[in-house]
């Protein structure tokens, strides 16, 4: 632990995660490029858990499978059905 262990509690708040192949910003679907996303999560749990999160894709269908992703992962989503759920996929499709 040094001082950028710190850095990132202290002053990050929001990131963007998408995936990709490891060389470019391609903003693919998570799960479907090279990242290890358990691997990921583990680091987001250690610095990141109290930062909020967007799944940064080009199309809005990516945004889908990236949930179904993360849900099949059973990552960091709100309970199906909730108040949170529900808000945030009426912003996701605008409805």
């Amino acid at each position: 632990r040094g001082l950028g262990d710190v850095y990132k509690r202290q002053y990050m708040k929001h990131i963007h995660i998408n995936d990709n192949d490891l060389k470019h910003d391609l903003h693919l679907a998570l799960g479907t490029g090279k990242i290890v996303w358990s691997q990921f999560f583990d680091y987001y749990d250690t610095y990141f858990g109290s930062c909020s999160v967007l799944i940064e894709t080009t199309q809005p269908e990516a945004q889908r499978i990236s949930l179904e992703y993360l849900t099949q992962l059973g990552e960091c989503l709100p309970e199906a059905g909730s108040e949170q759920a529900e808000k945030g996929m009426n912003d996701l499709y605008g409805e």
